[in-house]
């Protein structure tokens, strides 16, 4: 959101960078998640890794709403923030609790029950205006995330795992596959649209196959669009 308000992005660019967020967070299979489940699988799940990143990005996003609606626009997410930035530079707490703390202050005790339901895993539903009068909330079901074998075939460079059924398998990649290159997989799960392309050598022979990382079914998911009515964006003063 900083870009955007202090004229460094364009709006478009901001809707490709928070759509993006949204729905890398609800296609993640591991979407619901507890923090704790997903910070101890942080090493072994691909998915589990990335819940809590976007998970953070939605929940801030609301928080800031709530605070604005709260406050009628008098305070944001900016006070509390820049509250801990000062408690930091001045050598003061600035843990969890004091953060928490802080939230109790600008919305009671909802605060609590927000993040507590939050790191839960419980998913995070949009309000219609989260994001300001500019940008208009749509629903968007999208298919959910499916790599269709082995994560850690990609680090191993060795296929493995191949899932029956899946668009890897019906693109024809088979386990023992040795992947010459491949791309990122955040790259390829940040990127809805985005077709997983590997350069592979099987029995002597070079090949890419590419297949969409997507599975079959889809799940609710949330995205923006620029409102009809848009407005000058609120370029809150930092202090």
């Amino acid at each position: 959101m900083l870009p955007l308000r202090f004229g460094i992005t364009s709006k478009e660019e901001f809707l490709k960078a928070i759509n993006a967020e949204a729905s890398a967070y609800y296609t993640n299979p591991q979407i619901n998640l507890s923090n704790t489940e997903a910070s101890r699988l942080f090493w072994q799940d691909f998915e589990a890794g990335r819940t809590q990143y976007n998970r953070g990005c939605m929940y801030l996003f609301s928080l800031n709403s709530q605070i604005i609606k709260a406050s009628k626009g008098a305070r944001s997410l900016d006070n509390s923030v820049l509250e801990l930035l000062r408690r930091k530079n001045e050598g003061e707490e600035y843990a969890l609790e004091d953060w928490l703390a802080l939230l109790v202050e600008e919305l009671g005790e909802q605060a609590m029950e927000g993040y507590n339901a939050m790191a839960r895993g419980e998913t995070i539903v949009p309000s219609a205006d989260m994001l300001g009068d500019e940008f208009k909330l749509v629903r968007e079901d999208q298919h959910v995330y499916e790599l269709g074998f082995d994560q850690k075939s990609v680090s191993a460079r060795l296929v493995s795992g191949v899932i029956a059924g899946t668009r890897a398998a019906e693109a024809d990649l088979r386990d023992g596959d040795v992947i010459i290159e491949s791309p990122s997989l955040w790259e390829a799960a940040d990127d809805y649209a985005l077709n997983l392309t590997l350069l592979i050598e099987r029995d002597g022979e070079k090949m890419a196959i590419s297949f969409w990382p997507r599975g079959w079914n889809k799940v609710e998911t949330w995205q923006w669009i620029l409102s009809d009515n848009t407005v000058e964006i609120t370029r809150l003063e930092l202090r």
